[in-house]
């Protein structure tokens, strides 16, 4: 198991939020709610590195897709935005650049709709930061 500040984190804020909503109640299995929670949030962060294999993998795939020099600027900006997507919740920075690349597609198409779409995704990524 990882021990680092991170998991500590994520576990006391686990059990935070369950103390205050009162739900500690026992299960059958004698078990509480806390204790359930706090095994699968332990799986979770134990397969870590799983998660992380997958995640580069889905996105060795999508960019695979960029190779293809005929690429159409509509297929490009579509892949981009599958890129944004898939790094959104992994590297800011990385689905930073997606998006704007996707706003610079979109600019170059005139394409309203996509612009629009493209600065409501920046803005997205960069409230998270």
């Amino acid at each position: 198991m990882k021990t680092n500040s991170l998991y500590f984190r994520i576990r006391f804020l686990v059990c935070c939020l369950l103390f205050l909503s009162g739900d500690n109640k026992l299960h059958a299995n004698g078990k509480s709610r806390l204790e359930i929670l706090l095994r699968q949030l332990d799986q979770v962060i134990e397969n870590e590195d799983i998660y992380n294999e997958q995640k580069e993998s889905r996105i060795e795939n999508i960019k695979s897709a960029l190779h293809n020099r005929s690429l159409s600027r509509e297929n490009r900006y579509i892949i981009y935005q599958s890129l944004t997507k898939e790094y959104e919740t992994y590297i800011c920075d990385s689905a930073r650049l997606y998006a704007h690349k996707c706003a610079d597609i979109a600019r170059q198409l005139k394409n309203n709709a996509w612009m629009e779409e493209s600065k409501l995704i920046i803005a997205g990524i960069n409230a998270k930061a």
